[in-house]
């Protein structure tokens, strides 16, 4: 095909559009076991998992592929209902957590009804890596993320019944290992989606731990402030690199793919499509592009602090409209997905689990009155990793906060209760 003076990828593209080595599909692959993870009980999540992913395969070689956002092999009828009932509320959200301490034997029949459930999740959590298999061009199979969220609130209740009970080293230990576990998949996916429903459930754990020891229900030590579960987030926990390597792809599919159908040849029959073609340049689409998708996966990788920075002294970025490239100009301004407030969210957890951090190295029955942060800053490190200030007392007294960047919904703080 011949398009009108297109320029050559710059090597930084080129790179990103570099076909990766060819995955094994190993049972390892948390992946492949994701799929499946709402099977039926006698069925293996691993085989579901691959048969979504060899169907996929088969369709991809018919003569007109279709997308199916759902296995044909696989429909709904046959899948595991995610669990459902009052106990399962969002952490955080009014009487939650008061309601769930209210309803022990409601909290035993839920758990006990989706046991199958929770044994896949923990399973999922510890494969030892996640590399998605499908093409980067194509959402074709249908990942049920929705799954991590209620099977999340699920262990919630499971950890919750356990302190009920008096179990309470189990409890931490529910806790606990839960966490590591989701924080190591966390640098491992490469699935935007998956990120960020991981860090959402992550702020959901942290919530808990905190909300129950504000009402005395363990013990200070129980959850040591100095676990590793509270650490910083590590580059690739943070890291956007492998999603946005895969969104960058999808887009450039459709742009090398956007005269598909048209006889573009010497030949040709259609007369419309050479005009077309001379406002088309693929090549020029993602050099124009690509550093609007670097500048996510920079800004992910850097530290609260930094990110404050940056925001500040934002990139010169620019248009990437040009006249001799208009349908490009135009593929690329309907791929230019505002990132920010994801990003947002993740430096604001990181955040968030510092005040976790911060409340349980102080007794669980303190009031705002009483706290020297003067003091505490001698064995804790207390600075908002945001901007390095101290955290201050909310004006009714009960809760302590980091200062933060204003939100979408006017928020400028995080807190946790006193």
């Amino acid at each position: 095909m011949l398009v009108s003076a297109d320029e050559e990828l710059v090597p930084e593209v080129a790179a990103w559009l570099a076909s990766p080595p060819e995955r094994p599909m190993d049972v390892d692959n948390g992946y492949i076991y994701f799929i499946g993870i709402l099977a039926r009980e006698q069925d293996d999540p691993l085989q579901v998992g691959l048969q979504a992913i060899g169907s996929l395969a088969e369709r991809r070689r018919e003569p007109v592929f279709f997308i199916s956002s759902e296995s044909e092999e696989y429909p709904p009828s046959r899948r595991l209902d995610l669990p459902r009932g009052d106990p399962l509320c969002v952490i955080g959200s009014p009487g939650c957590l008061e309601h769930m301490l209210l309803q022990s034997d409601k909290l035993e029949t839920l758990i006990d009804s989706n046991l199958v459930l929770l044994d896949r999740y923990r399973s999922f959590l510890r494969h030892s890596h996640y590399t998605t298999l499908t093409e980067s061009s194509a959402d074709d199979i249908d990942i049920p993320y929705n799954a991590i969220t209620r099977v999340n609130r699920l262990l919630h209740v499971s950890a919750v019944k356990q302190l009920i009970d008096g179990n309470h080293r189990k409890f931490a230990a529910t806790l606990i290992d839960d966490i590591t576990a989701k924080r190591s998949l966390l640098g491992k996916a490469d699935d935007f989606i998956l990120k960020m429903t991981l860090i959402s459930a992550l702020a959901e754990d942290f919530r808990l731990i905190s909300q129950l020891y504000s009402k005395g229900l363990y013990g200070q030590g129980l959850i040591d402030p100095d676990d590793k579960i509270f650490a910083d987030f590590s580059k690739s926990e943070r890291s956007w690199e492998l999603a946005m390597k895969r969104r960058f792809n999808r887009h450039a599919d459709k742009v090398y793919k956007f005269f598909d159908g048209l006889d573009l040849s010497e030949d040709g029959i259609n007369p419309l499509a050479w005009p077309v073609a001379l406002l088309h340049k693929p090549n020029k689409t993602l050099n124009d592009i690509y550093p609007k998708f670097h500048r996510n996966y920079q800004l992910s990788i850097m530290s609260p602090s930094q990110f404050m920075d940056s925001s500040r002294n934002p990139a010169d970025e620019s248009n990437i409209f040009t006249r001799s490239n208009i349908i490009g100009s135009i593929l690329n301004r309907k791929a230019m997905v505002s990132y920010q407030g994801y990003i947002v969210v993740m430096k604001d957890i990181e955040c968030f689990i510092k005040l976790v951090k911060i409340r349980l190295s102080l007794p669980a029955e303190i009031t705002g009155n009483s706290i020297d942060f003067d003091q505490l800053a001698n064995s804790v490190d207390i600075r908002n990793p945001y901007n390095g200030k101290r955290p201050f007392i909310a004006a009714q007294s009960d809760r302590f906060c980091f200062s933060s960047r204003p939100s979408r919904n006017g928020l400028d703080r995080l807190c946790v209760d006193i």
